[in-house]
């Protein structure tokens, strides 16, 4: 019985307890993971664990709120080592830096931030590799642009994008990156079968009837509206499989 509860006292030290999130993103596979209830502090921008203080970003931590808190760990989304990280570790805080650029980096994190709190995320990992199919074969991811003159558009090396490949559907857009394109070219892109998916964090900024009727009449658009879409985490994977597969709705 003494070395069960040894053990039982040896795990709860050995893995995170209390954690500071400095990204909507970490704050989201936290809380998917089951462990919203240990993020002690979160961004201004955090859509989980919305009863936490809010600490500022990674870009603009408040240290000392962050010391008077003596998390056991501090999660920073950084590619690269920031001045963030720098203080953190002059100050002997624990903290943890997760890139979070495609899709694999996102999985990655996700593993990452189970084995911190102890568990197995395989699980969790499964239903997001596997979640669905989508209706069509291929189609552009739209965010933003100029209503009625041009778009924004994922390129073929973005997160969005490799959902959308994961979910079956082959991305037209012909860069890499984040393209504007001109009505003429989304028009020579597309044909009767090509979706494109416009995706936005309020209804509002949905393009109009009339915007879409001058930029692109032939145009096949779904949306999908979602405050979870403005950042490469998991629940996105999921909202625009739903999307995809049913070939309309909103988060």
């Amino acid at each position: 019985m003494k070395s069960l509860l040894l053990l039982s006292l040896l795990s709860f030290n050995l893995y995170a307890q209390t954690v500071v999130s400095t990204s909507p993103a970490l704050s989201e596979i936290i809380s998917i993971l089951g462990f919203e209830k240990n993020i002690i502090a979160r961004t201004p921008y955090c859509l989980d664990a919305k009863k936490a203080p809010k600490v500022g970003t990674a870009l603009e931590l408040d240290i000392e709120k962050v010391l008077s808190l003596k998390p056991d760990l501090v999660v920073l989304q950084e590619n690269t080592e920031s001045k963030t990280s720098i203080n953190l570790k002059k100050l002997n805080i624990k903290y943890k830096s997760l890139k979070l650029v495609s899709l694999d980096d996102i999985y990655q994190a996700t593993s990452e931030l189970a084995s911190i709190f102890g568990v197995d995320g395989r699980d969790v990992l499964n239903k997001y590799k596997t979640s669905g199919q989508s209706k069509y074969k291929k189609g552009l991811v739209m965010l933003g642009g100029i209503p009625g003159k041009s778009v924004m558009i994922a390129g073929t090396e973005t997160f969005y994008s490799q959902i959308i490949e994961q979910l079956g559907m082959k991305n037209l857009s012909p860069s890499k990156n984040w393209p504007n394109l001109q009505a003429e070219k989304i028009r020579s892109l597309i044909d009767k079968d090509t979706v494109i998916l416009e995706v936005v964090t309020k209804k509002e900024a949905l393009w109009s009837q009339s915007n879409w009727q001058s930029f692109c009449p032939k145009c096949h658009v779904v949306p999908l509206v979602s405050k979870r879409a403005a950042y490469p985490g998991l629940k996105v994977i999921e909202i625009m499989s739903n999307v995809l597969s049913k070939g309309s709705g909103h988060d």
